[in-house]
C-alpha cells in the first residue's frame, strides 16, 4: 500500500503529496507514468480510492481536473478535481495562504510594511472574474541557483518580464505576470511548489531590491529555462 498524505480544500478539490522515498520504495516510475496512459490510470483510480476512504472525497463520474509537480525535494504533488472553476479557486486560496505565511513569518519590525504588500494582492485576487486580466509583479524566495533553473523550465514562460537577484544567500526571481486569472492561478501554483516564500511587490522588498546582486537583469526566465 501507498503512503499518501491529503488534503481536502472542498468538496470538489483535493491535494495528494507522495514522498520521494514512497515514489521510490514502492518502485513507481514518475516517466513511465506519464507514458503509459494504463498505468497513470490504474494509479490515479488507487488514488481516488484512497481519498474516498480518508477524506470521503467523491467524484461525480465526469471528467477530472489534475494538475501534477515536482517539487523542489523530489516529492509529488497532485492537485485533482472534478470541478474546474474549483481547482482555479483552489490554487487561488492556496497562493493567498502563501502570502499571510510570509506576513506571518517576518519580524515584527517590519509587520505594517509586510500588510502593504499582502493586502492588496489578496485584494486583485478576489476582485472580478475568472477572466478578468491581472498585472502582478510577484516575488519567489529560493533557496538555491537550480532550484531557480528548476522553476524557470517548469514555468516555461521564457517571455514574462524577470529578473534574478542574490541576497546573502537568497535568490530572488522577481516576475511581472499580466494573466487572466485563471492563468494566474496555475502559475502561482506552481511557484509555489518551488519556493520558500512568495509575496508581491511592496515596502517589504525595496530594500532587498536596493542592496541585493543583480544576476539577471532582465529576461531571467528565459536565461534560465535555457541552462
Amino acid at each position: 500500500m501507498i503512503s499518501l498524505k491529503f488534503t481536502k480544500i472542498n468538496d470538489n478539490s483535493i491535494r495528494c503529496l507522495i514522498s520521494r522515498e514512497e515514489m521510490n520504495a514502492q518502485g513507481i516510475d514518475l516517466d513511465e507514468l506519464m507514458d503509459n496512459r494504463g498505468k497513470a490510470e490504474e494509479f490515479l483510480r488507487y488514488i481516488l480510492q484512497q481519498a474516498r476512504y480518508e477524506v470521503d472525497f467523491q467524484t461525480t463520474g465526469e471528467a477530472l481536473n489534475v494538475q501534477l509537480t515536482v517539487m523542489k525535494d523530489g516529492d509529488v504533488s497532485l492537485m485533482i478535481s472534478d470541478d474546474q472553476n474549483a481547482a482555479i479557486h483552489a490554487m487561488l486560496t492556496q497562493f493567498k495562504e502563501r502570502l499571510k505565511e510570509f506576513q506571518e513569518a517576518i519580524e515584527q519590525s517590519r509587520l505594517r510594511a509586510q500588510n502593504a504588500a499582502v493586502d492588496p494582492a489578496q485584494g486583485v485576487l478576489t476582485a472580478g472574474s475568472d477572466d478578468d486580466m491581472i498585472e502582478m509583479e510577484i516575488w519567489a524566495e529560493l533557496e538555491s541557483l537550480d532550484h531557480c533553473i528548476r522553476l524557470a523550465k517548469s514555468l516555461s514562460q521564457p517571455e514574462v518580464p524577470s529578473r534574478l537577484l542574490k541576497y546573502r544567500d537568497t535568490y530572488y526571481l522577481i516576475m511581472s505576470l499580466n494573466q487572466t486569472k485563471k492563468q494566474l492561478a496555475h502559475t502561482v501554483f506552481a511557484i509555489a511548489e518551488y519556493s520558500t516564500n512568495m509575496y508581491a511587490t511592496g515596502p517589504a522588498t525595496y530594500g532587498v531590491e536596493e542592496h541585493a546582486t543583480k544576476m539577471i537583469k532582465k529576461h531571467a526566465l528565459r536565461e534560465l529555462e535555457s541552462l
